[in-house]
């Protein structure tokens, strides 16, 4: 497993940053200008993509859509273009964006990339110091996801609106979840912890330092999952931690609210916790793809394409909106009805 990550890093370094750093060149591959015969330019540029998609694909990051074959192409450009396609980026059907679109994508990636690790790399520096007090250990993470959150917004071209006040810590703190920008947006706000999918824990590098910074990863394909995600949730409020939870259990399209997922609410009702809400909303400017269509990540649309079309983004908007009054209820599933009763009203649908 270790070394088909090494591999794949590799070749995703190979076949996507070093293209891009080289820009003005790999345009002129791809067709800028006309002094050369086209079919040598496409081989070329597939070859590029072909080592990227590979990457792409030992890392599991996502894959492309494979579209057929165009006509008319030698055994050469055939057999270059399927090993592009093979291995998930298929650059006629996720190359048609600008470049600087794709200096975009691939630049944001690699600093997104940088400073997760750079925060995981401080966190685990500062174990010796911030061992002895929970209380030092629990401060010094809120103060790195501040800073690693507000970070990766400012390098993906985020600008934040807060509506409302941040909650005063320590708080349970409830979500729509309509984008990975979600994580950032949250994390720049708040500071908090969070809950999420233990798929997260799986990728390679990013995936183990989001787990070492505290990230509470949950397997719902396991029976005992909740019990033990409880568990956990209850030991970090009871320290002091700010918790963030997608309530909605998953992302979803952003055009409504789609029913709460009340199992991991059970902590705040058996602490007596008051649960606080916020709301999510993405905007572009005009003459920008929709939001719709670049930053919530619809059912359907592989990882790679939400990826592009995400860092693609010059700039746009997110807008958090944090509910007016924290919520307590005896029991989880009217918990759960109250809190989508209270951010019903707030919710404005991703457009």
């Amino acid at each position: 497993m270790a070394s088909s990550s090494a591999l794949g890093a590799f070749f995703y370094t190979a076949g996507a940053l070093a293209p891009s750093w080289a820009l003005p060149f790999r345009a002129w591959l791809v067709g800028a200008r006309r002094d050369r015969p086209r079919a040598a330019r496409e081989r070329i540029a597939c070859f590029m993509d072909g080592v990227c998609g590979w990457g792409l694909r030992w890392m599991r990051a996502g894959y492309g859509r494979v579209g057929p074959l165009p006509p008319g192409r030698r055994r050469l450009d055939r057999s270059v273009y399927r090993w592009g396609l093979a291995g998930g980026y298929d650059r006629h059907t996720l190359g048609g964006r600008s470049p600087l679109a794709s200096f975009l994508f691939i630049t944001r990636s690699f600093l997104v990339t940088l400073l997760t690790l750079l925060t995981g790399l401080a966190f685990l520096l500062a174990i010796p110091i911030t061992l002895p007090s929970v209380g030092a250990r629990i401060a010094w993470r809120r103060m790195l996801m501040y800073a690693w959150g507000r970070s990766c917004m400012a390098v993906c071209g985020a600008r934040q609106e807060i509506v409302g006040e941040v909650p005063a810590a320590p708080f349970f703190l409830v979500s729509n979840h309509v984008s990975t920008m979600d994580i950032f947006t949250l994390a720049a706000a708040t500071g908090g912890r969070f809950v999420g999918k233990a798929e997260l824990g799986s990728w390679p590098l990013v995936g183990k330092v989001i787990s070492g910074m505290g990230t509470i990863l949950i397997d719902r394909s396991r029976r005992t999952a909740v019990g033990e995600v409880n568990r956990i949730l209850s030991l970090a409020m009871s320290r002091g931690e700010n918790i963030l939870l997608f309530v909605e259990g998953g992302i979803r399209p952003g055009d409504q609210l789609y029913p709460f997922q009340p199992s991991l609410l059970q902590p705040a009702v058996d602490l007596g916790r008051p649960v606080h809400c916020a709301l999510i909303h993405y905007e572009t400017p005009a003459g920008s793809r929709p939001a719709s269509q670049t930053i919530t990540w619809p059912k359907g649309k592989g990882t790679l394409q939400q990826f592009r079309d995400l860092f693609g983004l010059r700039r746009y908007r997110v807008r958090l909106t944090f509910g007016a009054q924290p919520l307590m209820a005896g029991d989880r599933k009217q918990l759960a009805a109250d809190l989508r009763a209270a951010m019903q009203p707030l919710f404005e649908p991703v457009k």
